[in-house]
C-alpha cells in the first residue's frame, strides 16, 4: 500500500469518527445465517423485511438439484431474529435460482421468484411463486408465469407491489426487441392472482433490459432500463407509469442531464410518497464511484432535486448499488472501499441531503462484493453479503446482518421540498 493511500485512509477514518460522535445510528446487531448453510448457497442474494418479518433468498441451495435455490423466513421474537421456516417451490429443480428476488406483500403473503426457471425445455423463462401463511405455516398457493409461448424472459428478475397489484420485471423479454425487457402486471382478485397486462418502454431497443428494477407506490410505477443507450452506451433510463382507470400508461422518461457512458442509471430504486431515489453505480474502480439522484413529484412530473456523491476521501466503487429510504432516513450501501463495505446515512434539511453517519464493515466482516443488499424498516437496517465465507462451511455461504437503529424518524418530506 502506498503512502498516498495510507494518508487517504487515515483521513477517511478521522472523518468517519467525527461523524459518529453525533448520535450514531447503529447501536446493536445480530448476524443471521441459514440453519443448514452449505458452501456456495449464497444466502442473502435477495432480502426483504417488514415489521417483525425478514426473508432471504439462497439461490444456489442444492436441495432440489444444483442451483435450485431456496428462501428462509425469520421472525423477531423479542429475544432476537429466529429462523422459522425454509421454503421451496413444489416443482423446484436444477438451475431454477429460486430466491433470486423476494418480496413481502403483507404479513401473511410473500412472493419469491425463480428467474431462471425453465418451461417446456426453454431456459430462463422464469416464474414467481406466492406463499401464504396459515396458522403459522407458509404454503405455496400460486405459481405465476408469463402468458403465451415460453421464451427467454428472466421473469421475476425484479418484483414490486402496490395495493393489490404485483409488478414483475422480465429484463430479457424479447417481444419488442432482443432483450429489450418488459414488466408484467398481475392483480389480486379475491384469493387469486390474475394477469392484467405487459408493459414496454415506448422507445424500446435491443439490450435495454427494461424491468431490471421496479418500484411502486400507490398508482405510480417506476421501471429502470439501466443499460439503455441514450446519447451513449449503457447510460440507463427510468420510465414512469401511472394508473389511469385501471390502465398503466407511460407518462415520463427520466434521464439526467449529466449522464455518462456506463453510468447504469437505475441500478437501484426506492420511492416513498412523492420522493424518488435513483442510483447510478458506474463500476469504474474509483474513476467514478457512482452517485445517487433525487427527484420529487410536482404536479404530474418528476423534477430533479439533488445529486448525492460519496464524501469519502478514498477510492470507492458502486456507491448507490443498493439503497433504502424509510421515514426520513436514507441508507446508501457502497460495496467496495479500501477498508470494506459501508452504509452511509442521509437526511434532508430544507432541500439539502446531508450525510450524518456512516457504518463501516471491515473486510473480515463483509466481502466487498457485488450484489450486497440494504433494506430498512422503522427500527432495523438489514445488510446481506451473499459471498461471505463460513468458518467451517466453505466459500460463498452467505449471511445477513440485522442492525438495530436508535433514530426512528417521522417523515421529513415536508421539511425537504
Amino acid at each position: 500500500m502506498t503512502i498516498k493511500m495510507l494518508i487517504k485512509i487515515s483521513l477517511f477514518l478521522l472523518m468517519l469518527s467525527i461523524e459518529c460522535m453525533s448520535s450514531p445510528v447503529v447501536i446493536d446487531s445480530q448476524k443471521v445465517v441459514a440453519s443448514d448453510r452449505q458452501s456456495g448457497d449464497r444466502f442473502g442474494w435477495s432480502i426483504d423485511t417488514n415489521k417483525n418479518l425478514f426473508i432471504a433468498g439462497a439461490i444456489f441451495d442444492d436441495e432440489n438439484g444444483q442451483y435450485s435455490g431456496s428462501a428462509y423466513i425469520f421472525e423477531f421474537t423479542g429475544d432476537g431474529w429466529v429462523e422459522t421456516q425454509k421454503i421451496q417451490p413444489e416443482d423446484g429443480s436444477f438451475g431454477d435460482w429460486f430466491g433470486s428476488e423476494v418480496l413481502i406483500i403483507d404479513q401473511n403473503t410473500i412472493a419469491v421468484s425463480a428467474d431462471s426457471k425453465s418451461q417446456d425445455k426453454v431456459e430462463f423463462v422464469g416464474a414467481v411463486y406466492i406463499f401464504e401463511r396459515t396458522y403459522g405455516v407458509w404454503t405455496q398457493t400460486h405459481k405465476l408465469t408469463p402468458p403465451g409461448k415460453p421464451t427467454l424472459n428472466s421473469f421475476g428478475w425484479a418484483i414490486s407491489h402496490s395495493l393489490d397489484s404485483l409488478f414483475i420485471g422480465a429484463k430479457e423479454n424479447g417481444d419488442k426487441a432482443f432483450r429489450s425487457g418488459a414488466v408484467y402486471v398481475f392483480n389480486r382478485v379475491d384469493s387469486n392472482w390474475q394477469y392484467q397486462t405487459t408493459l414496454h418502454a415506448s422507445d424500446f431497443s435491443t439490450f435495454d433490459f427494461f424491468g431490471s428494477n421496479v418500484q411502486s407506490n400507490a398508482d405510480t410505477l417506476i421501471v429502470s432500463a439501466n443499460y439503455k443507450d441514450n446519447s451513449g452506451s449503457n447510460q440507463g433510463a427510468i420510465y414512469v407509469f401511472e394508473n389511469s382507470n385501471n390502465s398503466w400508461l407511460e407518462t415520463q422518461k427520466i434521464v439526467p442531464t449529466d449522464i455518462k457512458d456506463n453510468d447504469y442509471f437505475g441500478s437501484s430504486l426506492d420511492i416513498q410518497n412523492n420522493i424518488l431515489f435513483i442510483g447510478a453505480r458506474n463500476p469504474t474502480n474509483g474513476e467514478d464511484p457512482g452517485s445517487l439522484y433525487v427527484f420529487s413529484k410536482e404536479g404530474n412530473n418528476w423534477i430533479y432535486k439533488d445529486e448525492i456523491h460519496p464524501s469519502e476521501n478514498i477510492e470507492s466503487d458502486r456507491f448507490g448499488q443498493s439503497l433504502s429510504y424509510v421515514n426520513g432516513i436514507l441508507a446508501v450501501e457502497t460495496d467496495q472501499t479500501e477498508l470494506g463495505g459501508m452504509v452511509s446515512f442521509y437526511e434532508c434539511d430544507n432541500g439539502n441531503w446531508n450525510k450524518f453517519d456512516s457504518h463501516l464493515f471491515s473486510n473480515d466482516h463483509l466481502s466487498r462484493n457485488y450484489g450486497s443488499n440494504v433494506k430498512m424498516n422503522s427500527g432495523n437496517l438489514i445488510l446481506s453479503d451473499p459471498l461471505e465465507n463460513g468458518p467451517n462451511n466453505g466459500f460463498y455461504v452467505g449471511a445477513a446482518f440485522i442492525f438495530k437503529l436508535d433514530r426512528i424518524y417521522k417523515s421529513q418530506f415536508d421539511k425537504c421540498y
